[in-house]
């Protein structure tokens, strides 16, 4: 570190030399301090980035009880939509598709209740077969959806 202190004054400004030396202090402290605010956006980057993802499962989670409430009410289709949400926030959680998955085939909609299945199954937490008897399942009840539905049009 420079120390700086003027040694003769003449008309009130420090000489050449002082006035070099403070330039450069002024420099590598302004250095510095980029340096370092540098670093610090970085590591709050990273501490936000935790807090967010954190701040996410824990909305996920509210919301993932909240439409097990409404399921428990027989509210099937806000429970629905509530989950949707939970879904577009965190698309890969298992719970978040198995409860979209569970709650589709509720109202009937069964293409994405196995769409949501399949995703999950593909997942790597996801234990293999986990959710194949789940799908057959869904895959019976949607053809004889889709049979009632030919059965039931007009010709």
């Amino acid at each position: 570190m420079i120390v700086i202190t003027p040694t003769t004054r003449s008309s009130g400004s420090y000489p050449s030399a002082s006035r070099r030396a403070r330039t450069v202090l002024c420099s590598l402290r302004d250095r510095t301090a980029r340096g370092s605010i540098m670093a610090d956006t970085k590591s709050r980057s990273k501490s936000v980035d935790s807090i967010r993802s954190r701040y996410s499962a824990g909305r996920t989670r509210k919301r993932l009880w909240i439409a097990r409430a409404l399921e428990g009410q027989g509210r099937y289709r806000e429970a629905l939509s509530v989950v949707q949400t939970a879904r577009d926030a965190n698309p890969q959680d298992l719970g978040v598709l198995e409860a979209f998955s569970a709650l589709a085939a509720a109202v009937d909609r069964f293409d994405e209740s196995i769409d949501a299945l399949e995703v999950a199954s593909r997942r790597p937490e996801a234990k293999p077969g986990a959710y194949d008897a789940r799908l057959s399942q869904l895959h019976e009840a949607r053809d004889r959806q889709r049979l009632k539905q030919q059965l039931e049009a007009p010709r």
